[in-house]
């Protein structure tokens, strides 16, 4: 096809795209990924778009981080901005970092009921049609909302993660 083979998950919008919400973001302090005790970043790439790296080499199969899943705050109906909460491991953002996101603009996935969902620093994985990551329930006979990330191929220290948004994005139950 004619898309790009890798698009940024959180990619800002232009500088001329106006964002009425942008002033009215709410701010939500959430923890890093050593929280989760994963050995991911988050941070900036030469563009300056934000994106999620693996801090160490993975092994296909090797589960390469966990995150919790819920409703977006608020709706969905606006952005919010991310404040990262204490530094408690080397791969956390600094205390205070904060990055606002749009569930609009940016890698949210909508449940079956089209409720955008919120997924902390997993938002930052990127696109890609040949993914490194793909995501499933962790306890696929419990009812929460814990999901585990996979290497779907060796990944390298200081590697983009990337998942394919076809994938996750839509409910392919009944297909």
């Amino acid at each position: 096809g004619t898309r790009p083979m890798e698009v940024l998950a959180c990619t800002p919008p232009p500088a001329s795209v106006a964002n009425p919400d942008r002033n009215n973001a709410t701010r939500l302090v959430f923890p890093g990924p050593s929280y989760a005790l994963a050995e991911v970043v988050v941070r900036q790439n030469d563009a300056g778009e934000w994106a999620l790296y693996a801090e160490k080499d993975f092994a296909f199969g090797k589960r390469v981080y966990e995150f919790w899943r819920c409703d977006w705050p608020f709706g969905g109906r606006s952005p919010i901005d991310m404040v990262a909460s204490t530094k408690l491991g080397k791969y956390d953002l600094a205390e205070g970092t904060v990055i606002n996101i749009d569930p609009h603009l940016c890698a949210a996935k909508k449940d079956r009921s089209g409720h955008y969902q919120f997924s902390g620093f997993d938002l930052f994985a990127s696109h890609s049609c040949k993914p490194n990551l793909t995501c499933n329930d962790i306890h696929e006979d419990e009812d929460d909302e814990w999901q585990g990330a996979y290497a779907t191929r060796d990944i390298k220290s200081g590697e983009v993660l990337t998942i394919d948004f076809n994938s996750v994005f839509w409910d392919r139950s009944s297909s």
